[in-house]
C-alpha cells in the first residue's frame, strides 16, 4: 500500500515541491529516520513462523511433555515382551568343633556351595501369564577332621506354569487396554504439541501483520504531514498574490502541528508493535525485524462449510484430543467392568526336578516329573474399591461423551463465525478500497479548486482528513482479512501445512 493513494501530490506546486522535499529531509523526515532501526532483519511470513516455532518456550515445553508420553507408551508396549530374571551365588563355609576341656579340634569341615537360578515370565495378549523357572544348587563338603574323601549334594529342576483368566482380567481387549490407553495418551501429547505450535505460529503472524500495519500507518501519517506542509506553502503563495487573507494561514499551520503529533503517535505505535513481535519471536531487543507482506493480493478460499467442518474434525488438534479422551474413558470402563467379574482361571503346570542328597551315591539320584491342569474359581466379596472404580469409570465415560458433544457444537459455531467473518472482511476490503479511491479523487479536485481560489482551507483539510481515514481504513481492512484467514486456518487445524512447517512426529512406540 506504500505506493497507493499518493495522488494528493497533484495539489502541489512545482516551485514548492523542491522546497518541501528539502524541508522533509531536514525536518520531520530526518527525525523519523533517526528512529528507524539501523539494520532490520527482513523476513517473509514463512520465516517469521519458522523462527517463532524454533524459539518458543511453549513449543519446547509441549515437546518435553510429548517425550514423557513417548516413554510411557514405550514402557506400556513392553507389557507383552518376555522378561528374564537371572541369579547366581557362590559361598564357602567353614565349621570347626573343639573339645570343651581340651580345646582340641574334633571335627572340621569346609563347604563350597553354588546356586544358579533363572526365570522367564511372559504376559500374553489374551491376559494369560506364563512363567518358566530353573534352579540348580551344588554343595561340596570336605572333612578335614576326621580325614575323609568328602561328599557332595546336588539339586536341579525346572517348572512351567500357565494361568489364563477366563472372566476377570481375561480377553484380548482388557489385556491390551493398558497398551491402547498409553498409545492414545501419546497421541494426545502429540496433538497438544501440535496445538502449541499452531498457537505460536498464529500469534507470530498476527504480531507481524500488526507491525506491518503500524509501519504503513507511519507512512500514511508522513504523507499526510507532507501534504499539510505543502498546503501552508500554497497558502503563503496565495497570500502573497493577494488572493487569501493572512488569518487563514493559522488554520493550515494548526493542521501541520496536529499531524506532527499524529506522526509521533504513529511512530510510537510502530515501536510497540516491533517490540511485541520481538517478544513473540523471543529475539534480542536490539535485533529489529522487518516482515514482508503482500497487502494487495486477496487470497481466495473455498468456503464450503460442510467440507471445512469435515476437515476440522479430522485435523484440529483439540477436537481430536477430545475424541481420544472418549476412547480412553471407554477402555477404562471396560477394564473396570471386567474387575467386577468372578475370578475363573485355567491353571496348568509342569515340573521336572532331580536331587542327590548329601552322603548318597550318584546311582541313587532321584528324579520327579509332574503336571497338572485345572480350573480355579474365586470371588472377593465386600470389596467396595472395585465398585467405586466401576462407578467412577462409568461417570467418566458419560462426561467424555458430553465433552465430545460440546466440542462438536463449539467447533461448528466457531467455523460458522470464522467463515462469516472472512466473507465480511473481504467485502470490507472491497468497500474500503473503493472509499480510498473516491477520497483521492475528491481531494485532487478540491486541490484544483483551492489553487483557483474557489475553495477554503477548511474544506480542503476536511477532505484531506477523509483521505487519511480512508487509507488507514483500507490498510486495517486488508490486515484484518489476512488475520481472519489465519484464524480460520487455526480453527481448521491446518496452520502447519499452510506455512510449510513440520508437525510433531507421530507416535512410534520409541522414547524420544
Amino acid at each position: 500500500m506504500g505506493s497507493r493513494g499518493d495522488r494528493s501530490g497533484s495539489v502541489r506546486g512545482g516551485s514548492v515541491r523542491a522546497a518541501l522535499g528539502l524541508a522533509l529531509l531536514l525536518g520531520s523526515g530526518g527525525a523519523a529516520g533517526a528512529q528507524e532501526p539501523a539494520a532490520a532483519r527482513e523476513m517473509t511470513l514463512e520465516e517469521v513462523a519458522r523462527v517463532a516455532v524454533e524459539s518458543s518456550r511453549a513449543v519446547r515445553d509441549a515437546e518435553l511433555a510429548r517425550r514423557a508420553a513417548g516413554f510411557d507408551r514405550w514402557a506400556a508396549e513392553g507389557r507383552f515382551v518376555p522378561t528374564l530374571l537371572f541369579g547366581a551365588s557362590a559361598a564357602r563355609d567353614s565349621l570347626t568343633v573343639e573339645g570343651l576341656d581340651s580345646g582340641a579340634a574334633l571335627e572340621e569341615t569346609t563347604d563350597d556351595s553354588s546356586a544358579l537360578s533363572a526365570a522367564l515370565e511372559w504376559t500374553a495378549p489374551t491376559g494369560a501369564s506364563l512363567a518358566w523357572t530353573f534352579d540348580r544348587s551344588d554343595l561340596d563338603r570336605e572333612y578335614d577332621l576326621p580325614p575323609s574323601a568328602g561328599d557332595s549334594a546336588r539339586e536341579w529342576g525346572s517348572s512351567l506354569a500357565l494361568v489364563q483368566p477366563l472372566l476377570r482380567q481375561g480377553g484380548l481387549a482388557v489385556a491390551r487396554a493398558p497398551v491402547t490407553i498409553a498409545r492414545r495418551t501419546d497421541e494426545q501429547a502429540a496433538l497438544a504439541a501440535r496445538a502449541a505450535v499452531e498457537g505460536v505460529v498464529t500469534e507470530a503472524l498476527l504480531a507481524a501483520r500488526a507491525q506491518v500495519q503500524a509501519e504503513e500507518e507511519v507512512r500514511i501519517a508522513e504523507r499526510s504531514l507532507a501534504g499539510a506542509r505543502e498546503l501552508v506553502e500554497i497558502n503563503r503563495a496565495l497570500i502573497d498574490a493577494g488572493r487569501m487573507a493572512r488569518i487563514d494561514l493559522v488554520q493550515s499551520e494548526t493542521e501541520v502541528a496536529r499531524k506532527e503529533a499524529a506522526l509521533v503517535a504513529a511512530e510510537n505505535a510502530r515501536e510497540r508493535a516491533r517490540l511485541a513481535l520481538l517478544a513473540v519471536l523471543d529475539l534480542a531487543g536490539e535485533t529489529p525485524v522487518a516482515p514482508r507482506l503482500d497487502l494487495e493480493t486477496l487470497e481466495s478460499v473455498d468456503l464450503d462449510f460442510e467440507e471445512l467442518l469435515a476437515f476440522a474434525r479430522a485435523h484440529r488438534p483439540d477436537f481430536r484430543a477430545v475424541e481420544l479422551a472418549l476412547e480412553i474413558a471407554r477402555l477404562d470402563l471396560r477394564v473396570a467392568r471386567s474387575e467386577r467379574l468372578w475370578d475363573l482361571d485355567l491353571v496348568a503346570a509342569w515340573g521336572d526336578s532331580a536331587a542327590r542328597p548329601l552322603g548318597q551315591p550318584a546311582a541313587l539320584d532321584t528324579r520327579e516329573k509332574s503336571w497338572s491342569v485345572g480350573l480355579a474359581l474365586g470371588r472377593r466379596f465386600g470389596d467396595r474399591e472395585r465398585e467405586r472404580d466401576w462407578a467412577q469409570a462409568r461417570i467418566a465415560a458419560e462426561r467424555a461423551e458430553l465433552a465430545l458433544v460440546e466440542a462438536e457444537q463449539s467447533l461448528r459455531l466457531e467455523l460458522t463465525d470464522r467463515v462469516r467473518d472472512l466473507e465480511s472482511k473481504r467485502r470490507e476490503v472491497e468497500l474500503a478500497a473503493r472509499t480510498r479511491e473516491l477520497a483521492e479523487r475528491q481531494l485532487e479536485a478540491e486541490g484544483e479548486k483551492l489553487r483557483a481560489g474557489r475553495s477554503s482551507n477548511f474544506q480542503y483539510l476536511s477532505f484531506e482528513g477523509q483521505l487519511v481515514e480512508a487509507r488507514n481504513g483500507e490498510l486495517a481492512a486488508r490486515i484484518a482479512y489476512q488475520d481472519a484467514l489465519s484464524l480460520l486456518d487455526r480453527a481448521l487445524g491446518r496452520v502447519l501445512e499452510r506455512w510449510g512447517l513440520a508437525g510433531p512426529p507421530a507416535g512410534d512406540g520409541e522414547p524420544r
